[in-house]
């Protein structure tokens, strides 16, 4: 939205409108003006051609990310879900399952520890709404003579123009970026996707 005549009017929208990060932008704000930020900017613009060639700059990038299969998830005596033995580390998660009328859905998460993101699926909290909603759906699933297999990624690998970026999954931002990356490549296939 904008443009705006002034800061404070930009400023004031963009807290009505809970945005953080309300800086000075030139699309949004006049060229002119005593905000410093402003200025710098309006000072890069002056360089026509090499601000021009800065905005439209493209980059080129892979991302690398290995399912490693851990086994597949079973009802246990108690009826709760079993999972495959994990450590506590931080990494991307993926539940693939076989339907009885030969249908493969699929669900993809990510979390800063397997095993603990693993035990809120076997016993959900009441506030936990997606790991009570993976629950009923894997606990129906196996009743009713399905298979659930286990995936795991805990490394990933990016690069930007030639260049090794350094993925650490400890980070959510690494974590959501492969997450969302992985889902857009499951949604391919013939698969049905339960990251609603």
């Amino acid at each position: 939205m904008g443009p705006f005549a002034t800061i404070e009017e930009a400023q004031k929208i963009a807290l009505e409108k809970g945005q953080t990060d309300n800086r000075s932008c030139l699309e949004c704000l006049p060229k002119t003006g005593s905000d410093p930020t402003l200025a710098a900017r309006a000072n890069v613009s002056q360089h026509g051609q090499d601000a021009e060639q800065l905005i439209e700059q493209q980059l080129n990038g892979k991302l690398d990310l290995k399912w490693q299969p851990l086994g597949a998830i079973e009802v246990d005596e108690g009826a709760k879900l079993k999972f495959p033995p994990i450590l506590n580390v931080p990494g991307l998660y993926r539940f693939k399952a076989l339907h009885p009328s030969g249908a493969v859905s699929v669900y993809i998460g990510e979390t800063e520890n397997l095993r603990r993101r693993f035990g809120n699926y076997r016993n959900p909290g009441p506030s936990q709404q997606t790991s009570r909603r993976i629950n009923v759906w894997a606990t129906e699933l196996l009743k009713d003579g399905g298979r659930i297999f286990v995936s795991i990624s805990i490394e990933g690998r990016a690069s930007i123009e030639e260049r090794e970026l350094q993925v650490d999954l400890r980070y959510k931002a690494w974590r959501r970026l492969f997450e969302n990356w992985s889902l857009l490549l499951e949604g391919t296939q013939d698969v049905e996707s339960l990251n609603l």
